[in-house]
């Protein structure tokens, strides 16, 4: 087995723990939306597995199998990515009309290609003269470049606007973009065709794209906590702006009698209060993107924080007077919940306060 043959084997292995640990918390995670992610790794290591079996002459891989595979490869990603928040319908309305259009070139191929004098090019793929058509060339070129351009456009958005809590943003700048890059990489590199640009020059493409497969699985391998943050906890996602009928009630009866300020006030008590079972509140409180109830008071209680340092409490009192004003039990639960919905330290904002 040559060099490229045992990088690609080893990133198969790699990957294979990384498959199985996903499979095991898909289950309990908060965000379901990581079986898209599942999905692309599959599709990585069938990726991986056809090239192998092609490149040690094993099995003659279809060059429309291998741009069948890294499409759907990028637009589970894309689809992983595009899902992080709410689903959005442009979004999905332009991947819509972009596979009709995809499709339409691949089955109308000879009637739309009629007129030309070329329909294939002859390309070697390892050390086989295969061909390509014209119709592969532009699916591979034309959806990778959307899914990519799409993908990048909803990481940027979500990166700038959306992603106020640390952990998010340490995941997203740590784990998501470094990965757009690499895995966009990797399969760019595996798309030239000997034939047309040189041999020499191929190969070595080759195998720097073997590398960076072999990097990507070693590094999600040996990076358990990117993975248990994303199955557990990630959701790059902040409170409807657009709040549901049902919500604007409770919101209403919430804040009007301040029913946050009771420490003790837990998801049973409120079932009395709003006339609602706990099964309903959860479903309501799930459709506006709030984790559980107890999230749902710490929002207003860090509100109401703010508003008392905002009308100077803290000038006179201390930190913890006002944590204990403001219906919180701890400190550590008061900085926290303050850190992710105003991206600073409690201490810090009082400070940028008493300055301006």
């Amino acid at each position: 087995m040559d060099i490229k043959s045992y990088l690609i084997f080893t990133s198969i292995v790699c990957y294979f723990p990384i498959i199985a640990f996903l499979l095991k918390n898909i289950s309990i995670a908060k965000n379901k939306n990581l079986r898209y992610l599942l999905l692309h790794f599959i599709l990585i290591v069938l990726i991986l597995v056809s090239r192998l079996l092609d490149h040690i002459n094993l099995i003659s891989i279809n060059i429309g199998l291998t741009i069948i595979l890294i499409i759907l490869t990028f637009l589970a990603y894309y689809l992983y990515i595009l899902n992080l928040r709410n689903n959005e319908t442009y979004y999905k309305l332009n991947i819509s009309i972009l596979l009709i259009f995809i499709m339409t070139i691949n089955l109308f191929e000879e009637q739309i290609f009629s007129g030309f004098n070329f329909k294939s090019f002859k390309i070697l793929r390892f050390s086989k003269e295969t061909s390509i058509s014209i119709s592969y060339i532009i699916t591979y070129i034309i959806f990778n470049t959307y899914l990519l351009t799409m993908t990048w456009r909803k990481i940027i958005k979500t990166y700038d606007k959306t992603a106020k809590a640390t952990n998010e943003k340490k995941i997203l700048k740590k784990w998501i973009i470094p990965y757009t890059l690499l895995i966009t990489l990797s399969f760019i590199l595996s798309a030239f065709p000997s034939k047309l640009i040189g041999k020499n020059f191929v190969n070595i493409f080759y195998f720097i794209n073997s590398i960076i497969l072999l990097m990507m699985a070693t590094y999600l391998l040996f990076s358990p906590k990117l993975l248990v943050n994303i199955s557990k906890s990630f959701s790059l996602q902040t409170p409807n702006p657009i709040k549901s009928k049902d919500l604007l009630l409770m919101d209403n009866l919430l804040a009007e009698n301040q029913y946050f300020l009771d420490k003790k006030m837990n998801l049973n008590k409120f079932t009395a209060i709003v006339n609602k079972n706990p099964v309903q509140i959860r479903k309501i409180l799930k459709q506006n993107n709030y984790n559980n109830f107890k999230d749902y008071l710490n929002f207003f209680r860090i509100y109401y924080l703010k508003g008392l340092i905002d009308k100077g409490f803290l000038n006179t009192y201390s930190i913890d007077t006002a944590l204990k004003k403001s219906g919180f039990g701890s400190h550590q639960t008061m900085s926290r919940t303050f850190k992710k919905h105003y991206n600073t330290t409690v201490k810090e904002y009082w400070q940028k306060m008493k300055s301006t």
